[in-house]
């Protein structure tokens, strides 16, 4: 059953939507955001090491990569992937990386590159896909924004005037020490993580990611505390 879906006037029409996401805290909250506007799409996470691999798994499906860095060492065989793929369907790439040498964006072979290095990803699927100030997914964004450190953006700021830098900058913290605590290859708590956050669901509300959330701050501290009594420089 193919799909065909009108959005920002490009048209998908793969049998279903696939996302490619990183696994930290960007990649997750521009998954989400993605995963809000497409309800459907299926989620895989990869790294730059591995996208070249996940790229030869894909057929005929429509593709949205979010957060991946194209590595210096495999560039010519992901841009040679990503051209087989955006043949008959639509790929999309937002990430704000360093591109490798000898690369640039319009070298990239794929419907939409959407590139900003003084921005994260999360802003830039934002920016592209809903683009309203107000709208409720900006608190997801801003997660992403904190948990990169690029919440001093011009775009960032003005989103995260709408909404209570306490509770915000609160819900990005176990944000980023629960994704932390819950392990980079645990990826089914990570794909239910990018679900609840695509309904607008608050961190401080989820109970799994509050508890792995503790726990890795109770480790970081006991780590910091070890290294001011062990470590002399």
């Amino acid at each position: 059953m193919f799909i065909y879906t009108l959005i920002n006037n490009l048209l998908f029409y793969g049998d279903f939507m696939i996302i490619f996401a990183h696994g930290d805290c960007d990649g997750i909250c521009s998954a989400a955001i993605v995963l809000h506007k497409f309800r459907d799409a299926k989620l895989f996470f990869t790294s730059p090491a591995g996208l070249l691999n996940d790229l030869k798994s894909i057929s005929n499906e429509d593709l949205i990569i979010v957060d991946i860095a194209i590595t210096s060492r495999f560039k010519d065989e992901i841009c040679g992937e990503l051209k087989r793929i955006s043949t008959n369907n639509m790929v999309m790439y937002f990430d704000h990386h360093p591109l490798p040498p000898g690369l640039n964006e319009m070298d990239i072979p794929v419907n939409v590159v959407f590139r900003d290095e003084y921005a994260c990803a999360s802003e830039l699927v934002f920016r592209y896909f809903i683009g309203d100030i107000h709208h409720d997914m900006g608190r997801g964004m801003l997660y992403g924004c904190i948990g990169d450190y690029r919440d001093d953006t011009e775009f960032s700021k003005t989103v995260l005037n709408c909404w209570d830098k306490r509770e915000l900058y609160l819900d990005a913290g176990i944000l980023v020490e629960g994704i932390e605590g819950a392990g980079k290859r645990n990826y089914d708590f990570k794909r239910a993580l990018v679900s609840k956050l695509s309904n607008n669901i608050k961190p401080s509300l989820n109970d799994e990611l509050v508890k792995y959330a503790l726990n890795e701050a109770s480790r970081s501290d006991e780590m910091r505390l070890y290294v001011k009594g062990n470590v002399k420089v």
